[in-house]
């Protein structure tokens, strides 16, 4: 709770004299003293939040800080509302939301796949399950394992009980924005199937406009979480919807395996800042992420990472000027089309040739095996190749680079070691200027660098190869890594796995200090000082 002065004044929330402390934990209420506010706590409680929604003329509703905030720190914890499987997914337990087998254990209620008879009465599937088995010819049910667009149908019946057993949340649904005029050209197979099966055969009585506004709500308000056995699924949460899409988001998301949504801050923000969250997630390029949005959400982003054709000091997907050799073309837009045009010679290239060329280069890298080639000197030479024809901070050198470090794993050779570190050096870089400060994604990439620092630095102290004195320096920022990655890491939620590599960062630390002594003392000794 706690309180401090404020920006200006306002009416006390008991007496309404005018005050100016405010509230500490969202910095919008007035109180006179600190008893009023003690008095005041309980019904404050629940609307005490560090951010409130505005409205722009162009931007629609949205949140602002209403108060600073430190970096790290927890801003909302967020229960679903409804959450279920991809609309197009192999087949999972309705019960668990665990991949199944091929011989597939039927409900005995409504013969939809599950993964046991105890699912069959789990509080997930046991209100639909009267719903489902209405479909007695078994017309919608997933016939076998396979990949199947059958449960699309499974999110939208979800949300449409929630009519019933949840009329408050039902309301926040209806109030989401759904696009439904601008789908309806896109998904009208999709939709109409979709109200067959709801209306006709599991005989729900609902209009064909709420099966259309809920699918729509869906589409453009949920978000992705996994379930405990790694299966990823569609959660919808009545707050997280009003955050804003940014391509460089100051907020990051944590889901829970029960779609417990927590919302924490990347960066420090100031009061009245927006608030941003990722629709896309921060990996695609340019043209990639301009697609999605558009066709998805329906507008175009303007989000400083998208306004800047270096892309925060990246060019994540500017190609090479053929021509000029290593200068980097620059993004051009003309009404929603992008062309790149090098500073130096002026010359350009369409987006349809920019795609086409990275196809090329990734079709190619397919086809020599990346992910099974042997050689620690064959995967160097790719990963030079394409840093030649792109660049180290370009999205195809990442992607190749990540399924190199997938590769080399459990490679524990001098090279492999060697090539670990080099390759992690520059990922963590990257990360840090798509998703800066305490962000998830920073503090793994941290963390792994500093692994595979720790165990470069460790082979070579056993095998004399460097002075000790140089390893130490080396040494030092290893360590403040692991303390870092540790600090970031075990912001995350404690049901949520991520945590416990907090926990491991602070055990690689502790030997990494141990092996700093163990090397200082070996130090003296050829020094003649010590005992």
């Amino acid at each position: 709770m706690g309180g401090g002065r404020g920006r200006g004044s306002g009416p006390c929330g008991v007496c309404h004299v005018s005050s100016t402390m405010t509230c500490g934990g969202c910095g919008e209420m007035h109180y006179c003293g600190r008893d009023h506010q003690k008095r005041h706590w309980a019904q404050h409680r629940a609307t005490c939040k560090p951010f409130k929604m505005v409205t722009h003329p162009d931007l629609g509703r949205y949140m602002v800080t209403t108060r600073r905030l430190k970096a790290g720190e927890n801003v909302l914890v967020d229960q679903p509302l409804a959450f279920g499987p991809l609309p197009y997914f192999a087949a999972v337990c309705l019960g668990c939301h665990r991949l199944l087998p091929e011989e597939l254990f039927r409900c005995p209620g409504c013969w939809w796949p599950l993964c046991s008879q105890e699912c069959a009465t789990s509080k997930l599937h046991e209100r639909e399950c009267p719903i489902l088995a209405k479909d007695t010819e078994h017309v919608a049910v997933p016939q076998n394992n396979e990949e199947t667009m059958r449960y699309d149908i499974i999110m939208v019946l979800r949300v449409l009980m929630l009519r019933e057993s949840n009329p408050e949340g039902w309301g926040v649904v209806m109030n989401m924005e759904h696009h439904s005029e601008e789908r309806a050209k896109e998904t009208k197979v999709d939709l109409e199937i979709n109200i067959h099966v709801l209306r006709n055969i599991l005989g729900l009585n609902c209009a064909e406009k709420e099966v259309e506004q809920v699918r729509g709500a869906i589409a453009t308000n949920a978000m992705q979480m996994t379930s405990p056995y790694g299966v990823p699924l569609r959660a919808l949460h009545p707050r997280v919807h009003f955050f804003n899409h940014s391509c460089t988001p100051n907020l990051q998301l944590s889901f829970t395996t029960e779609g417990e949504m927590y919302v924490r801050t990347a960066v420090a923000l100031e009061p009245g800042e927006p608030m941003y969250v990722t629709y896309t997630g921060t990996a695609m390029p340019l043209w990639e992420r301009r697609a999605c949005l558009r066709e998805n959400y329906f507008f175009t982003c303007e989000c400083k990472r998208c306004e800047d054709p270096n892309e925060l000091d990246t060019d994540f997907s500017n190609p090479k000027c053929l021509e000029c050799g290593n200068v980097i073309m620059k993004p051009h837009t003309w009404v929603g089309n992008i062309k790149w045009v090098c500073p130096n010679c002026k010359a350009e290239k369409s987006e349809q040739r920019v795609k086409e060329e990275v196809q090329t280069v990734l079709t190619t890298l397919d086809m020599s095996d990346v992910s099974d080639t042997s050689s620690i000197r064959r995967l160097q030479y790719l990963l030079e190749q394409v840093g030649q024809e792109f660049h180290p901070q370009h999205f195809v050198w990442m992607k190749v680079a990540q399924r190199m470090l997938h590769k080399l794993m459990n490679d524990e050779t001098e090279r492999g070691i060697t090539l670990r570190v080099e390759i992690w050096k520059k990922l963590s870089v990257l990360y840090g200027k798509l998703e800066p400060g305490m962000t998830r994604k920073r503090g793994m990439g941290i963390l792994e660098m500093a692994l595979s620092m720790m165990k470069w630095i460790r082979n070579e102290y056993l095998q004399n190869s460097i002075y000790a004195p140089a390893l130490m320096i080396k040494l030092k920022p290893v360590i403040e890594q692991f303390q870092e990655a540790a600090d970031i890491l075990s912001l995350e939620p404690a049901q949520v796995n991520v945590h416990v590599l907090a926990e491991r960062a602070l055990i690689r630390k502790q030997e990494a200090c141990e092996l700093m002594k163990e090397m200082e003392r070996g130090d003296l000794l050829s020094r003649g000082k010590g005992c």
